[in-house]
C-alpha cells in the first residue's frame, strides 16, 4: 500500500525516468509526452489512475461497447506493473501500443495482461485456465485444439512463445485480437 502513496506523490510532476520510457516504448516526443501530462493531471491531479476512475473513464470512452466483464483484465493491461493503480506512464505506453497495426504488437499487450506476477512468463496453471476460459466462451475453439501450447516443455510461455503459439493459431489469433478491439 506504501508503493502506491510513493507513486502519487512522484507523478505529480513528471519525471525524468518516466519521460526516458515514454520516448522510449513510444514514437510520442518530449513536447506531446509534456502536452498530454498536463491535460492528464486536470483531470487526474495524482497522475494515477485508481481503478474505479479507470473503468469510469474505459466506460465514458466506449459507452457502446458491452465490456463490463472484461474491464478487470484491460485494467491489468494498462497496470504494467500490476500495482493496482495506472499510471500516467503506463497509460501513455498502453495507448500507444494499442493504436500498432501490428498483430504481434498488440498480442504482446494481451501477454502483460496475463503476465499477473510481471515474471515474464504465463505459467501452466495460468495458461491452462485461460484457454479453458476461451474454450468455454467460444464456440469455434475446442479445448483439445490447444493442449500443444508448451512445444519446449517448460511448463510456461516467454512473451515471444505466447505471441508465437497464437499467431499459428488462426482461431486464437483472431480470438485475441477481437478481443482487443473492445479495448480500442
Amino acid at each position: 500500500m506504501g508503493n502506491k502513496k510513493s507513486k502519487k506523490a512522484e507523478i505529480r510532476q513528471l519525471t525524468e525516468e518516466e519521460i526516458q520510457s515514454i520516448l522510449e516504448n513510444t514514437e510520442y516526443t518530449r513536447e506531446q509526452i509534456s502536452e498530454f501530462h498536463q491535460n492528464f493531471t486536470k483531470v487526474y491531479p495524482s497522475g494515477i489512475l485508481q481503478k474505479d476512475e479507470f473503468c469510469k473513464l474505459y466506460n465514458q470512452l466506449h459507452p457502446t461497447k458491452k465490456s463490463d466483464k472484461y474491464l478487470k483484465q484491460i485494467f491489468q493491461m494498462f497496470d504494467a506493473d500490476k500495482d493496482g493503480v495506472v499510471t500516467f506512464g503506463e497509460f501513455m505506453i498502453t495507448v500507444f501500443l494499442q493504436g500498432r497495426k501490428q498483430p504481434e504488437e498488440k498480442l504482446r499487450l494481451v501477454f502483460r495482461m496475463y503476465d499477473h506476477n510481471c515474471n515474464g512468463f504465463i505459467e501452466k496453471t495460468e495458461i491452462e485456465a485461460i484457454l479453458h476460459s476461451i474454450a468455454d466462451n467460444c464456440n469455434q475453439i475446442e479445448y483439445d485444439e490447444l493442449v500443444d501450447w508448451d512445444e519446449n516443455h517448460s511448463g510456461h510461455l516467454n512473451e515471444q512463445e505466447f505471441v508465437n503459439f497464437i499467431m499459428n493459431n488462426p482461431k486464437l489469433k483472431s480470438f485475441f485480437l477481437d478481443l482487443i478491439k473492445l479495448y480500442e
